[in-house]
């Protein structure tokens, strides 16, 4: 069977169709929930569904920081501008649909918008200390 590439849980799982050489799945409750898509009112169309993850729009935990990672390695001040503005884009979606999202996942969001924050505040700083050696 598989897991849910956001939640970890063994549910009812979709893909990419075709898969097209992407094995992530999700339940069909993260993509409700986190993704904003009624799989089930697309059944019709799920000959050419393609999943959050292949479309570069997922929101997991692993997926933030990997995507962190790809911003910040030109190390320069726009990309660590559109991080924080990502990151301020995640803060306002998460409080818009607190009353929708279960406490844990809530949490975890959080944990990982303050993680990137922080990664961001350090590359900040390496950058004053790059200027002032300059």
């Amino acid at each position: 069977m598989g897991k849910c590439h956001h939640c970890g849980t063994a549910r009812h799982l979709f893909g990419c169709f075709p898969p097209a050489g992407c094995d992530v799945k999700y339940c069909e409750h993260c993509l409700k929930a986190h993704y904003h898509e009624d799989i089930m009112s697309k059944i019709n169309e799920l000959a050419t569904w393609v999943c959050p993850y292949k479309q570069n729009k997922c929101l997991c935990p692993a997926c933030g920081v990997r995507n962190l990672k790809i911003y910040c390695a030109d190390r320069n001040e726009d990309v660590i501008q559109s991080a924080l503005d990502h990151n301020a884009n995640l803060m306002i979606h998460l409080n818009s649909h607190r009353g929708n999202m279960a406490r844990q996942d809530h949490e975890l969001y959080l944990k990982v918008i303050y993680e990137n924050l922080k990664k961001l505040a350090k590359l900040a700083d390496y950058y004053k200390k790059e200027e002032k050696g300059n």
